[in-house]
């Protein structure tokens, strides 16, 4: 049943008749809720949230957007996920809120790459080109668009393909390379000229108008700004569809009625003037009667059942205030939650330094005794590990409270990798563990912070050191391939059973394996290391087996 309202709703929406469309939706998501149907239910969200973005009510549908979100993330449905996010994102560009936009498109990028949608992934690159316009970043925009280029050409998808020369053609324009914008606005037209998408052929035309010099061209100026005001045309008059449709669906029945109304007229004269001639015609009218008290009572309890829905859905609109206000009440305890840890965090990390200060000062006294100095070492040794573990509070609550202000830029990898492989080597060696790196002799660029890679890569460093047996070897390596660049940590430690795996970047996680030489673990680096990594647009991934050592792969775009 929920299926069978969920296309009629689809039926609906397409003849543009959205207070029905969104009628079918809710009795279909009523349904599904109530069979505890999570996958269907947030579809059911998301299509009514393109309901309402198609009708330019943006905030109402990133609210269903945002339900279907939490539905997803929490079954873990990654492809769910990322639609949700680029969803979110579209409808936040659309309305003018750029920094939501770019965040949430982010997000839906990495949960794509993740879920390897051939589809979505050009999609994303798109949306985030078209914000970057919007901000004035051309040179972070001509990135997107090219990615997005060579993602649909791959997957050999010329719609794609097309918007995203329109949307490179308007970026070369913005740079002042007019020539090879209109070179890519003319191959675009070449596909929009039979197809029936009226917006990207809008994008199109736009383009072609701006790249054309009017003073030597002017037939073909008029031809495009004529093109133009058509084109605008019948977009406005397919967002007015749905009045249309409405009028249109009322003449209709208006019309039908009043038909009705004369023949039965038409036929009774004509059967009281012949109801000697046939008796068969009297039992025709008479089942016509029947008929019509049959249509009546049928017509009177659906009636009554839209009575119902309506009082029923009154009822669940109800509930959703009531379920809004405890999600709001929730936020607020989980916001005070975090300032309370934020402010412990720091209060502790002033008094805990001065503290170690004072140690080491002490420790410079020859004086002491020999019980006195492994006094002082263990209070430095708490200490750092309490500061330590401050830090990384304070860092969780920025990633949980999303207060990360990531900067992408172009990062040359290989110096970065090789400053951290010289400060890394002195702490290996107390371990007698030889660190090796195989890096290329050249530059080799990508997009990042370096704010968050170094510290991701030197905590992946780290933890290879701490975890590995003495006499052994840490191998670091970065290779491209001219779209992606990996970076590898290696070690040949104990290695990570396949249940660790599975909870390897989650947050306070005690894991089988210990430290070698009983080094400070606060058990949240990994998880850091992920949301940083995933902030930036990258990838990691552990591959490691028992008894034979473990490997890190950070993937990120080259640039």
């Amino acid at each position: 049943m929920a299926s069978t309202f969920n296309s009629m709703a689809i039926i609906y929406k397409e003849h543009a008749n959205f207070k029905l469309a969104l009628e079918y939706y809710h009795n279909s998501l009523r349904i599904n809720r109530k069979l505890g149907l999570d996958k269907s239910t947030a579809r059911n969200l998301n299509n009514i949230g393109n309901l309402f973005r198609a009708q330019k009510f943006y905030e109402k549908a990133i609210s269903y957007y945002r339900e279907a979100l939490f539905i997803n993330t929490k079954q873990g449905y990654v492809s769910g996920v990322s639609l949700n996010h680029l969803n979110i994102g579209r409808s936040a560009f659309e309305m003018g809120a750029l920094e939501l936009a770019q965040e949430q498109l982010i997000k839906g990028l990495s949960a794509a790459r993740s879920s390897k949608s051939e589809e979505r992934i050009p999609y994303a690159q798109r949306l985030l080109a078209q914000v970057h316009i919007s901000l004035g970043n051309l040179d972070m925009a001509m990135h997107y668009i090219e990615q997005a280029l060579r993602n649909s050409n791959k997957s050999k998808n010329a719609s794609q393909i097309a918007k995203n020369q329109v949307i490179r053609g308007e970026i070369l324009f913005l740079q002042g390379n007019v020539t090879e914008a209109k070179l890519m606005a003319e191959e675009a037209f070449e596909f929009y000229d039979s197809k029936d998408d009226l917006e990207g052929k809008l994008l199109n035309v736009s383009l072609l108008l701006k790249t054309t010099d009017q003073a030597e061209n002017a037939a073909q100026a008029l031809k495009y700004a004529l093109l133009k005001n058509k084109l605008h045309d019948s977009i406005y008059s397919v967002q007015n569809a749905q009045i249309l449709s409405q009028l249109s669906a009322e003449q209709e029945f208006m019309e039908t009625k009043i038909g009705l109304e004369k023949r039965a007229s038409e036929e009774s004269m004509e059967a009281e003037r012949q109801k000697q001639n046939s008796m068969m015609l009297m039992i025709g009218l008479v089942f016509l009667d029947i008929f019509s008290v049959i249509i009546v009572q049928l017509f009177r309890k659906t009636s009554a059942n839209n009575d119902n829905l309506a009082k029923l859905n009154k009822q669940i609109e109800s509930h959703q205030a009531a379920l809004q206000a405890r999600n709001e009440q929730l936020m607020r305890v989980n916001d005070d939650k975090n300032d309370l840890v934020s402010i412990v965090a720091h209060d502790l990390r002033a008094p805990l330094g001065n503290i170690q200060g004072l140690v080491k000062h002490m420790q410079k006294d020859k004086a002491h005794s020999k019980d006195q100095v492994q006094y002082l070492e263990m209070i430095d040794r708490s200490c750092s590990r309490l500061i330590e573990m401050t830090n990384a509070v304070l860092d969780m609550e920025a990633i949980e409270a999303e207060h990360l202000n990531v900067t992408l830029q172009k990062l040359d990898v290989v110096r970065l990798v090789k400053n951290l492989v010289s400060e890394a080597k002195n702490t290996a060696s107390e371990k007698q563990i030889t660190l090796k790196s195989n890096l290329p002799d050249k530059d080799m660029n990508i997009i990042a912070d370096q704010n968050f890679l170094q510290p991701v890569i030197q905590n992946l460093v780290t933890n290879a050191i701490n975890y590995s047996p003495t006499h052994t070897s840490i191998n670091l390596n970065v290779a491209s391939n001219g779209f992606k660049t990996i970076i590898e940590v290696s070690d040949k430690g104990p290695g990570i059973s396949a249940s660790d795996q599975k909870r390897l970047f989650s947050p306070f996680q005690t894991l089988s394996n210990k430290p070698t030489q009983n080094e400070n673990s606060t058990g949240l680096g990994l998880y850091i290391t992920k949301r940083y990594v995933e902030a930036m647009n990258g990838l990691i991934r552990c591959n490691s087996k028992v008894g034979e050592g473990t490997t890190f792969e950070v993937e990120f775009e080259s640039a």
